[in-house]
């Protein structure tokens, strides 16, 4: 197989594995609650974390840097249904 293939599609971002998205709104106004997402991203192939990996937030100027274990922090997140978008040099961009 292709190695450059694999690159592109072994991105895994699980919602039920690897990345769990927790927020937790505040209790004041609703406009104004924010969350947090905390996750983790990982080669679905080899399944070794992907360090400094950007993950964001499209539209709201959030985002992070996967640490050596691919785990991430957002701070601050608008409440609601929210989209990853997540980057790094050599795979494929996801969301």
């Amino acid at each position: 197989m292709n190695s450059k293939i694999v690159r592109t599609a072994v991105w895994r971002l699980a919602g039920l594995a690897a990345l769990s998205m927790m927020l937790v709104a505040a209790p004041a106004d609703a406009q104004t609650a924010t969350g947090t997402v905390r996750g983790q991203v990982t080669d679905a192939v080899t399944q070794r974390p992907l360090v400094n990996a950007q993950i964001s937030i499209p539209g709201t100027g959030r985002g992070a840097l996967a640490n050596s274990g691919g785990q991430f922090l957002i701070l601050n997140v608008p409440a609601g249904a929210q989209t990853l978008r997540v980057e790094l040099v050599g795979y494929a961009m996801q969301e």
